[in-house]
């Protein structure tokens, strides 16, 4: 499911090395 962008919300996303089918989720609230 894909991440609903929201306004003040930044979303990044980061590949975990050696595991291409990971990601981490961290949203920044401004």
């Amino acid at each position: 499911p894909a991440a609903t962008p929201m306004r003040g919300v930044t979303t990044q996303l980061y590949m975990v090395p050696g595991d291409s089918t990971r990601q981490i989720v961290v949203n920044h609230y401004d």
